[in-house]
């Protein structure tokens, strides 16, 4: 990452990415849903986490969607209707708009693990979670199993906090 030295009064980091996998405006995708995924894999390689922000729909079809760091500005209302926005993702998706800059540090790649978009608990996990509470093994123990079962914290994909809200 670097600061914008184009303009030395901003304070925007640019995420170092290849350019390749930069979103790029013109880029069209077949479903609103597959554009999303390109964003969350961009943010990976960039070092932050997305969020799905407001969207603009019109005689019920989807006309926008904005997809954002999670870290800009506080996240509007849900006031649309999340069946509308299925009508409308089966039509060709164009990014009309790329901000590129941050006006935070990017999250090194050895601690993306801890971003809440990349931790998840597998089905598999949820399983050994569930079957160890009734062992009446507790949720730190099972966290610490799968831990050295995977072969470390980053490898397990969640938090201890995460399999406590699990169960």
């Amino acid at each position: 990452m670097y600061y914008d030295h184009q303009n030395p009064s901003s304070d925007l980091v640019i995420p170092q990415v290849n350019a390749s996998c930069k979103p790029v405006k013109g880029t069209i995708f077949e479903y609103v849903d597959h554009a999303y995924d390109f964003y969350c894999e961009y943010a990976k390689k960039a070092g932050f986490c997305v969020r799905k922000g407001g969207s603009y729909m019109n005689d019920g079809l989807l006309k926008s969607k904005y997809f954002t760091c999670s870290k800009e500005g506080h996240k509007p209302a849900n006031n649309y209707d999340s069946m509308a926005e299925k009508d409308g993702s089966n039509r060709p998706f164009e990014i009309n708009n790329f901000v590129e800059g941050h006006n935070h540090e990017m999250v090194d790649a050895n601690d993306m693990h801890f971003v809440r978009s990349n931790r998840m608990l597998t089905h598999v996990q949820q399983d050994i979670i569930y079957e160890m509470s009734t062992l009446n093994l507790g949720l730190v123990k099972a966290f610490n199993i799968m831990r050295t079962k995977y072969g470390g914290f980053e490898e397990v994909g969640a938090t201890k906090d995460d399999c406590k809200n699990f169960k």
